[in-house]
């Protein structure tokens, strides 16, 4: 998502075109006809991809809502205290929500949505607190416009600007690598998790988006999302080597990829001319310092009298 610059539909059809004229090349070209189902596959993604990225990247700067970030500054999340009136960096585009305000979308989202336990509860200062916080992948799965109760609320809301009806999107909780739903599937288990959305955000949404986020819930029972870290495609899915972590004890030694750039650029035949030509046994280093039980190692791997071809694909 970071190589595009903004959202404009022609410059996520520049790069999903590249890839998809690749695919008809090959198809067209028997290229590898035993593939041709999933080279239509990936024809079939880029043509997807060509209306979910750019809705992915609208979304970047419109979440989290101001519904949203209403609940955060109401009930303590993250955008508590953030707002500051008067600041230079926070005049053209304020960030956040005064505590006024922000109540006065909570409560207007509870009025319609809600319970009368729970707007008696909200309106008491001394009962707002935070029960869960937890990272979550989640998936759309259905997504709720607004109702005919809720849009004639807001109608005779209007003169408070800032209040827009709210509809509901459902989301089911992925695994970590975003391959697919935890094994539970139980409400109860809080698996599936309902939102209340902005319409003009919902509008953007769209059934399959996959979610990297933080979710809170207070104590009244309202959920909402405080903190979005990524926004992808519904065929999107973390590969496993970006799990991978490297460290120090995991890399191969330097001296292992400097014995086979030598067996690379000089073409040594056997495990003899290579000692004739630099006077150590594989598993040594040019310093010396591999000692003998690696070099013990690579004999047991590569065998004793180990063969390579020049410039071939075994080295």
């Amino acid at each position: 998502m970071n190589i595009f610059e903004d959202s404009n539909p022609k410059s996520v059809r520049f790069f999903t075109n590249v890839l998809a004229n690749f695919y008809r090349w090959l198809m067209h070209n028997d290229v590898c006809v035993e593939y041709n189902e999933q080279l239509m596959q990936a024809i079939a993604t880029c043509t997807r991809a060509n209306d979910e990225l750019v809705k992915a990247l609208q979304l970047t700067c419109k979440v989290p809502d101001g519904f949203h970030t209403a609940c955060s500054t109401f009930f303590g999340g993250y955008f508590d205290g953030i707002y500051q009136p008067g600041q230079p960096w926070n005049d053209g585009m304020p960030i956040g929500w005064g505590l006024e305000d922000a109540e006065g979308l909570v409560m207007a989202g509870i009025s319609v949505y809600g319970t009368d336990e729970q707007f008696e509860a909200a309106s008491s200062t001394s009962v707002r607190q935070i029960v869960r916080q937890e990272k979550m992948c989640l998936q759309v799965v259905r997504i709720e416009e607004p109702t005919d109760e809720a849009r004639e609320f807001y109608e005779h809301s209007r003169l408070n600007s800032k209040l827009l009806p709210l509809g509901k999107m459902h989301c089911q909780r992925l695994k970590h690598d975003l391959s697919g739903p935890l094994p539970q599937v139980n409400d109860a288990d809080g698996t599936h998790l309902t939102f209340w959305i902005e319409e003009d955000v919902l509008g953007t949404c769209f059934v399959g988006m996959k979610m990297k986020c933080e979710v809170f819930e207070s104590n009244l029972g309202i959920k909402w999302l405080d903190r979005i870290t990524s926004i992808n495609a519904s065929y999107y899915q973390i590969l496993p080597n970006e799990f991978y972590v490297k460290i120090p004890e995991d890399a191969i030694p330097k001296e292992w990829y400097k014995r086979m750039r030598r067996i690379m650029q000089s073409g040594w035949q056997n495990k003899q001319e290579l000692i004739d030509d630099t006077g150590n046994e594989p598993g040594v280093g040019d310093q010396g310092t591999m000692d003998a039980a690696e070099g013990e190692e690579d004999q047991v791997q590569y065998g004793a009298d180990w063969t390579v071809e020049n410039n071939s694909q075994e080295a």
